[in-house]
């Protein structure tokens, strides 16, 4: 049978039209990705996300992603051929909150730790910054070049990659050994947001490693800005399918995913449920699951929840304190209650949980923040 993962893909929503108050999903695109300044040595800021890690130096970046499904992890590193190594990296766009790190012995603790929304890398070439921002969903980075810089100066030499393409559609896709990576066609325009007049341009390669921009007519006179992105997604299942039928949102920006699975080993963190425990009546069923993501995409939770049979989430609401609140269908006689409201199983228990079609009994339940503990009412 073939193998269906859920994706789980921060940016792919509309704006708000009008006055009308934004959504959960509206207010989700506009997440920003946290730069943070590092406790490596070897770099002097990161952003994180639930599967990469990106480390920016005056001179290079250096992307790690993982694919957690299949257990491997690719080093991708861009340094840019002929730059200025000592260029200034100043954070710009204070977020609002700081994080703390608790791990190791106490003198290793970083705590009070500031985030930022860009990073800018400042004379890389002459005339030219490079910017690193997250903007919807997408790790962008910009060249900004002032009047009269020189575009063809910028050339991005890549390394730990198994190859490299420009595809059909001008995409660049880095081929890995944890997937392939890939850089979207260039935008290139002059002006403001207001006011943008577009400009020809595409990458080239030169050579095997590395990376250019060909520009097309433009007014030196003026600012231009070279503007590729790297979409940034996580898969979210194991070994069978998955299906995602709930997405929420909490008042810090957590992102909460739930749904049904029928994979026995999925990587569950900070459960109520480890382990699956279903039957699988179809393809989309058998336990379902709940997943907290942070801002920036790192999994803080993920659990099963179900009984010995069929079990479906089609639902959740998130409140200002972090608390899930889940709804779907069991068909399970030993569903998991905690302080039930009815406490013996009283549905036909035939048919299974089908997408959006639950038989046998409803469910209600409601998930502590951190993913430890749940009031269950079926």
């Amino acid at each position: 049978m073939k193998q269906i993962s859920a994706l789980v893909f921060f940016g792919l929503f509309a704006a708000p039209s009008g006055n009308a108050a934004p959504s959960r999903t509206q207010l989700l695109s506009k997440l920003p990705l946290r730069f943070e300044a590092s406790a490596d040595s070897h770099s002097k800021f990161q952003a994180r996300g639930s599967n990469y890690v990106l480390s920016l130096s005056p001179d290079r970046s250096v992307l790690e992603w993982r694919d957690a499904k299949h257990r491997r992890t690719s080093r991708v590193t861009t340094r840019l051929v002929g730059a200025n190594s000592a260029a200034a990296m100043e954070p710009e766009d204070h977020l609002a909150g700081s994080a703390n790190y608790l791990l190791g012995p106490q003198s290793a603790w970083r705590t009070g730790v500031a985030g930022f929304g860009k990073i800018r890398h400042r004379e890389v070439y002459a005339g030219i910054d490079l910017v690193f921002h997250g903007e919807e969903g997408r790790l962008e980075y910009d060249f900004a070049l002032a009047p009269h810089a020189d575009p063809s100066l910028i050339r991005l030499e890549l390394s730990g990659q198994q190859s490299m393409r420009i595809a059909e559609n001008g995409d660049l896709v880095v081929v890995t050994a944890a997937g392939e990576v890939r850089w979207k066609r260039p935008e290139l325009y002059q002006g403001s947001n207001g006011a943008r007049t577009p400009v020809e341009g595409r990458f080239v390669l030169r050579g095997r490693r590395t990376v250019a921009f060909e520009v097309g007519r433009y007014d030196r006179g003026r600012a231009l800005v070279i503007d590729p992105t790297l979409a940034y997604s996580t898969y979210l299942g194991s070994t069978a399918n998955e299906a995602a039928r709930g997405i929420a949102l909490d008042a810090a920006g957590n992102v909460y995913i739930a749904g049904s699975t029928t994979s026995t080993d999925l990587s569950t963190v900070s459960t109520v449920q480890p382990n699956f425990g279903g039957l699988t009546a179809n393809i989309f069923t058998g336990d379902g699951f709940i997943a907290k993501f942070s801002p920036s995409g790192t999994l803080l939770y993920l659990t099963y929840l179900g009984g010995s049979r069929d079990d479906g989430i089609s639902a959740i609401a998130v409140d200002s304190a972090g608390n899930a609140y889940l709804t779907g269908g069991t068909t399970s006689t030993d569903f998991p209650t905690v302080n039930p409201y009815q406490s013996r199983f009283g549905g036909a228990g035939s048919g299974g949980v089908a997408a959006g079609v639950h038989t046998g009994d409803a469910f209600v339940a409601k998930l502590n923040p951190p993913g430890t503990s749940c009031f269950i009412r079926p």
